[in-house]
């Protein structure tokens, strides 16, 4: 959202958004690689997709600074949906409705809205190419997901099976990441793979998500 700000503050006319409920659970899910019908419980296993305990400072402060970074981007007719449960709702009223004339308020710090810094990458290879006016990746192999499946480097014949999406941004600024290239095939489907590579990128910058949600990110050169 910080992102954002640049080009969309207040002309955003309705944001919904599903947060953490501050539930204090952990939760799992079961994924197992795509394109791989006939055999799913073989490569099935249970992972902690999503843990939910706060402290109630450290969940007020995670939501406020989301809640606000929404209202800059609404615009004056826009609205804000917030999906919540009975374990944090009245905390969230109050977020949304905190006058500033309310003698009790006592305020806020703002002090980690993201920079836009990509985080560090996780272990794993992936082998890109451009080549005839396309963008081509040859091959992903995230070693954290291969270990979790506990089978070798070269049982998947094909990388995209690893492969939950994928996003290329072709004028990277080298500080935001802004893909205009979002290929997310639906269920089982497996990415495209290759892209056309528009004649003014300059900058590429590719990211991987497997599924196990682990990005991967890799530069080129058009």
């Amino acid at each position: 959202m910080a992102h954002l700000l640049r080009d969309f503050r207040g002309k955003v006319d309705l944001v919904y958004v599903d947060p953490p409920f501050g539930s204090n659970a952990r939760y799992g899910s079961y994924i197992h690689p795509k394109g791989r019908p006939v055999y799913p419980l073989l490569f099935t296993f249970g992972e902690t997709r999503f843990v939910d305990v706060w402290s109630r400072d450290e969940y007020l402060q995670f939501m406020y600074e989301r809640l606000i970074l929404i209202r800059e981007l609404l615009s004056e007719k826009g609205s804000l949906f917030v999906h919540c449960d009975r374990c944090s709702q009245h905390l969230l009223r109050c977020l949304l409705c905190m006058p500033s004339e309310n003698p009790l308020f006592t305020g806020f710090e703002v002090h980690s809205v993201p920079s836009g810094q990509e985080d560090s990458q996780p272990e794993g290879d992936v082998d890109v190419a451009i080549a005839d006016g396309r963008l081509v990746i040859r091959g992903f192999c995230p070693e954290k997901l291969i270990r979790k499946l506990n089978v070798g480097h070269d049982f998947f014949d094909d990388w995209r099976h690893l492969a939950d999406s994928v996003y290329v941004d072709w004028h990277y600024d080298g500080k935001v990441f802004r893909p205009s290239v979002a290929d997310l095939p639906a269920g089982d489907a497996l990415v495209k793979g290759g892209y056309s590579v528009p004649e003014d990128a300059g900058v590429i910058r590719i990211r991987i998500v497997d599924v196990l949600s682990e990005a991967f990110d890799v530069g080129a050169q058009a």
